[in-house]
This record gives C-alpha cells, structure tokens and sequence, in this order.
C-alpha cells in the first residue's frame, strides 16, 4: 500500500510541476498586446495574415502597395523580334472590393480597352488567361521597392502572331 501512496504522491508532484512549467511560457503575443485582423494569426509576436491583408496587424489591403502611375520601359518582341523599345506609362488601379486584385492599363493603350487584371500574392502578380478583340493575354510580374516588372505574353491567332511585352520601371505620383 505505502508504494502506492508514494508513486501517487510522485504522480501528482510531477503533473503539477508540469502544469506550472507550461503556464510560465512567455507569449510574445500576449506580452505585446498584438492584435492580428482580418483572421490573421499572431506567431512569436508578429501577425501572419491571409492573402488578400498585410502590415503589422493585417489592415493594409495587399494589393494596396501597387496602386499607382509607373513610368516604364516598354519591350515588345513579335516572333522573337523587338518591334517597339520605348517609354511609356502604366496605371495601376487596387480593386476596392477585392483586396488582391489589381488592374493595370499602358496609357498609351487606354483608347483600345480598360486594362488587364492581375491578382496579387505578396509583391507578385498573375496575369490569368484574358482576351481582348481577338488576342489572349497571360503574364506575371512584381514589385521591388517601388520598381514594377511586368512581362504580358500575347497569342493572337488571328494575326497569326505571338509577342512578349516587358513593362519595367519606377512608381511615381501625379501631381
């Protein structure tokens, strides 16, 4: 009986030393009254958020950071040959709705159509499959410390061409 006694004495003694080693755990979270929106997660005191929010308590909409009038470099390649290699502006809009959805237009393309829409993960940028008259748009791009790079690549089977644009420059405000 007396074993029993110690060895539940020995069991008790160790759940409860346990218990308090757990609740003495620092909580950088708790201890920096942190406070993640948007369903974010705080993680050893700083927010991890979903795809569409950033910023240090997820409140900045991601696509936000984009928005703006960049002055670029336009490559365009027809079958691997350059055809134009000037300069140009682009307008990047942030959907208000859709906190990870961007849409961006060439200035010097406004007359023809409103715009490609991108979706925005971090600084990068998909150009799903889009169609404007009889051509199919996809492409990619990022955003570096306020410089943009955004490669459109065109199927336009009516033509019977393919072409490769390269958009690459500096954000900057309208006055």
């Amino acid at each position: 009986m007396t074993k029993k006694y110690i060895l539940i004495i020995l069991l008790f003694v160790a759940g409860a030393g346990l218990l308090s080693l757990s609740s003495c755990q620092y909580n950088a979270c708790k201890a920096r009254d942190i406070v993640c929106e948007h369903n974010g997660l705080c993680m050893d005191g700083e927010c991890v958020c979903i795809d569409s929010w950033e910023g240090d308590s997820c409140t900045t909409p991601a696509n936000q950071k984009f928005e703006s009038h960049y002055a670029v470099i336009r490559t365009e390649l027809i079958d691997n040959t350059i055809i134009y290699d000037n300069d140009d502006t682009i307008r990047v809009t942030a959907d208000p709705q859709v906190r990870n959805l961007i849409k961006f237009v060439s200035i010097r393309d406004t007359a023809s159509f409103d715009g490609w829409e991108a979706k925005v993960t971090g600084n990068m940028v998909n150009i799903t499959e889009q169609t404007v008259g009889s051509a199919a748009f996809v492409g990619n791009g990022s955003l570096n410390n306020d410089v943009i790079t955004i490669t459109l690549f065109k199927n336009d089977p009516l033509n019977s061409t393919q072409s490769k644009t390269t958009y690459v420059g500096y954000k900057y405000e309208t006055p």
